[in-house]
C-alpha cells in the first residue's frame, strides 16, 4: 500500500510469486537432502557401535573414545551449516 502506482505496472506480479515458488522448492530439496545424510550418518555411527560390542571391548572402548570427538565435530558443521544458509537467505531477502 506504500508503493507508488507506477511501481506496479513496472513490476509483474506473477514474477514473484514463481520466484517464490522457485526459492522454496530449493529449500525443500536442500532439507531433504541433508535428513538423509544424518538419518544415513546416525545409521552408520549405531551400527559400528553395535559391531564394536559384538567384536569385543577393545574395540568398543576405542570407539567409544572417538565419540565425543565427533559430536563437536558434528555441532560444528551443524552451526557452520546454519550460519551459512542465513546469511545466504539474507542476502537473497
Amino acid at each position: 500500500m506504500n508503493q507508488e502506482i507506477a511501481w506496479f505496472d513496472s513490476i509483474n506480479t506473477s514474477e514473484l510469486s514463481q520466484r517464490l515458488s522457485n526459492e522454496c522448492l530449493a529449500i525443500q530439496r536442500a532439507v531433504g537432502e541433508k535428513l538423509g545424510t544424518i538419518i544415513l550418518s546416525f545409521a552408520m555411527s549405531f551400527s559400528g557401535l553395535f559391531f564394536s560390542f559384538f567384536k569385543g571391548w577393545f574395540y568398543s572402548a576405542i570407539l567409544l573414545c572417538y565419540f565425543p570427538i565427533m559430536l563437536f565435530g558434528a555441532i560444528f558443521i551443524g552451526v557452520a551449516f546454519s550460519r551459512g544458509f542465513s546469511e545466504n537467505m539474507r542476502a537473497y531477502g
